[in-house]
């Protein structure tokens, strides 16, 4: 049962503190009691959660919820804080902690006098070193000018990526949730309107487009942030700690916040991986911007001191691939980029992937060296022409939706990005492992998707390549969602 209501299709606006004021139709308060939106946002750790939501109640709300297995009778309740600032809407917001791994958990909004939510669930992640989660940025709500057609792709791209990884341990979104240069009340709900967000936790950073209209506060009435200084936060799921910047801030304040939490979080990781929204390595048209400067050469330094390994971004609406980064210096390997790269980083070796937009609101163009924009550009086509810059490796705009899934095992991170249709767009692993023979994980040594797993062999490399085609024909379609994973499965079998 959903947990939220739409006021989109409001029943009057007046003016009100230069925006306008919705009141939700009648009907729709029956569905849900007094909870119009919600989502189920990231906490602290694996066994935390937070909530946020919009309520038409004064009175005070909690978060009520049970073991699915053990039934409502068992429920526990937690009372939510009103986040004071939105004119428009009551923000509350709750947390829950001490959650038991790998467990199905139920909950409702609300109160007794006030009325209930619908009933939702969620599972927390299992205690384990090998995981995955969901990866997006800039579905920007309202770039296109229609509310209604951006949330839609968005919903679809979100739905599409938790079928082809159900298991994921959260989605997290890269910034310019909404593009507020109209009405940011109205596209937040569009944002929110999945019921995916009523299951998967939620994290987000801070984008430009959250600072419009109202400098941030509907960005800070909607999302719940776990450990946060303003819009600066960190998490940690098992093996992994994770650091949200808020990239709007100066690159000074942005060092320093990353050192503070990586020093005093990131002790005895497997992986530190950090998201904020402006991108340092992209051809979408900023490479040369004073602030893409200064993060390529002072954050980027402190990026490789402090070990960070994966860093994700947004801001320019098309998928890019930096080479590993040590400091601002490219490490360049002697054949070019492709989609199944596997990478062994070096200390102090960094990857940027900047994400593509899942709704299909904006996409931006290649822009070279030369200053110049250009449609349909590959890179063959860019190294052809010279218009390559030194810090990236390997870029996609086909104009498509975008999601990027992130798989974790203590060794290995491998970031597939897919369409929206599940079509690979990119591939590239990370490796603490030394190579077990000269020369792999070099580009010459790396295969696309028929021919992956050669590396361990052409014997192996051929059997696998049967056994996926295989199991293209009897899978038909889905294949395309599960050719990675199988393939990974079997290239680690001795046959």
């Amino acid at each position: 049962m959903r947990l939220k209501t739409t006021v989109a299709a409001a029943a009057l606006t007046v003016a009100l503190a230069g925006s306008t004021f919705a009141v939700p139709e009648a009907s729709a308060q029956a569905q849900g009691g007094p909870i119009t939106l919600s989502s189920l946002q990231i906490g602290a750790d694996a066994a935390a959660v937070n909530f946020a939501w919009r309520t038409t109640y004064r009175g005070d709300e909690f978060v009520r919820y049970y073991k699915t297995s053990e039934g409502s009778e068992s429920a526990e309740t937690v009372r939510a804080h009103w986040k004071p600032g939105a004119a428009r809407y009551r923000a509350m917001h709750a947390s829950i902690s001490g959650l038991e791994p790998g467990t199905q958990y139920s909950y409702e909004l609300g109160s007794e006098e006030g009325g209930w939510s619908g009933t939702a669930t969620f599972t927390t992640q299992s205690a384990s070193d090998s995981w995955n989660f969901l990866a997006f940025s800039d579905a920007q709500i309202g770039a296109s000018h229609d509310n209604a057609s951006d949330g839609a792709g968005w919903q679809q791209t979100l739905t599409n990526a938790t079928q082809a990884y159900p298991d994921s341990a959260f989605i997290f979104h890269d910034g310019d949730q909404v593009n507020a240069e109209s009405d940011p009340v109205l596209q937040y709900e569009q944002f929110l309107a999945p019921d995916e967000l009523d299951q998967y936790p939620l994290s987000v950073s801070k984008g430009n487009h959250e600072l419009l209209l109202d400098l941030g506060q509907h960005f800070h009435s909607h999302f719940n942030l776990p450990n946060a200084r303003r819009a600066n936060y960190h998490f940690e799921r098992n093996n992994a700690l994770f650091v949200v910047l808020d990239s709007n801030q100066p690159v000074s304040a942005m060092e320093d916040n990353v050192r503070r939490m990586v020093k005093a979080h990131g002790a005895g990781k497997d992986w530190i991986i950090v998201g904020f929204h402006y991108a340092p390595h992209s051809y979408g048209g900023r490479y040369d911007e004073i602030k893409q400067r200064v993060m390529r050469k002072d954050l980027g330094a402190t990026m490789s001191e402090l070990g960070v390994d994966l860093v994700l971004n947004g801001h320019d609406h098309m998928y890019n691939r930096s080479h590993l980064m040590d400091g601002e210096t490219p490490v360049v390997p002697e054949n070019p980029a492709q989609p199944g790269d596997v990478l062994h980083p070096q200390d102090g070796e960094v990857l940027y992937l900047t994400m593509n937009s899942p709704s299909g609101s904006k996409f931006y163009k290649f822009k070279g060296n030369d200053g110049q924009r250009y449609d349909d550009m590959t890179p063959e086509r860019a190294r052809e022409l010279g218009l390559e810059q030194p810090t990236i490796a390997y870029f996609s705009q086909d104009r498509t939706p975008d999601y990027t899934a992130v798989e974790i095992t203590p060794d290995t991170l491998v970031a597939r990005t897919h369409n929206s249709d599940g079509t690979l767009v990119d591939e590239v692993t990370l490796d603490h492992r030394a190579p077990s023979q000269p020369g792999e994980g070099d580009s010459s040594d790396t295969n696309d998707t028929d021919t992956a797993a050669a590396s361990a062999g052409s014997s192996t490399g051929g059997i696998v390549a049967v056994i996926l085609a295989l199991l293209a024909v009897g899978l038909g379609a889905a294949a395309v969602h599960f050719q990675p994973q199988i393939r990974d499965m079997l290239a680690n079998i001795r046959f």
